[in-house]
């Protein structure tokens, strides 16, 4: 009796090995066949436009944990990392931002935003700009010209004060071939600052 025991405990293992075999089989020849790119070059870097940037502009995968943004229409490049969002405002204006959703700018002690705008007045023009936008602004007190450098390019850094949101958001102006341009940074600390306009570049 002990010894039908035995075997049939065998054959049961048996059964159940020879079920596995059977099944992995199955699975193996119903299993989709990998298919390597065709061209392995496209691997390393990625470029997208979407109705989501603004007219002109690409993002350029880098492959190395960051993205160059190109905007050929105003002709410059500024390098960021992957973990950025880079989009278009409302107003049109390209935008890189620590969060994905625009309405929720601040809900996080660490969102910041920097929107990359160009404007029809010159650099010569700048005091009168600034002077008039500080006027038109009921709780805006005072303001602050200051030049500035980053990587030998001249910036002119403005920051208006009073007691309102806003006050205190740094907007640095910039020419290249008779057009300004200026980053303005929201809810921004100076490492996000520094790295936006250190990799920051006019292009011809």
């Amino acid at each position: 009796m002990e010894v039908n025991k035995k075997k049939i405990f065998k054959l049961d293992i048996m059964f159940f090995v020879v079920l596995l075999a059977v099944g992995f089989y199955f699975f193996w020849k119903s299993a989709p066949e990998a298919t390597a790119p065709a061209n392995e070059d496209n691997l390393d870097i990625k470029v997208s436009s979407s109705s989501d940037l603004p007219e002109g502009v690409v993002v350029t995968d880098l492959g190395d944990g960051n993205k160059l943004v190109i905007n050929d229409t105003d002709k410059y490049t500024v390098k960021v990392s992957d973990v950025y969002y880079v989009e278009q405002t409302k107003d049109k204006n390209l935008a890189v931002t620590s969060y994905s959703d625009q309405s929720q700018i601040n809900t996080d002690f660490f969102d910041y935003r920097v929107i990359f705008i160009s404007h029809d007045n010159s650099l010569e023009d700048l005091e009168n700009y600034v002077k008039d936008k500080c006027s038109s602004n009921l709780d805006c007190n005072s303001y602050n010209i200051e030049e500035v450098f980053f990587n030998d390019m001249k910036w002119y850094k403005v920051t208006y004060n009073g007691d309102y949101v806003g006050a205190g958001w740094p907007e640095f102006f910039s020419e290249n071939k008779g057009q300004t341009y200026s980053l303005l940074f929201q809810f921004a600390d100076s490492n996000f600052i520094n790295n936006i306009l250190t990799n920051f570049k006019f292009v011809n």
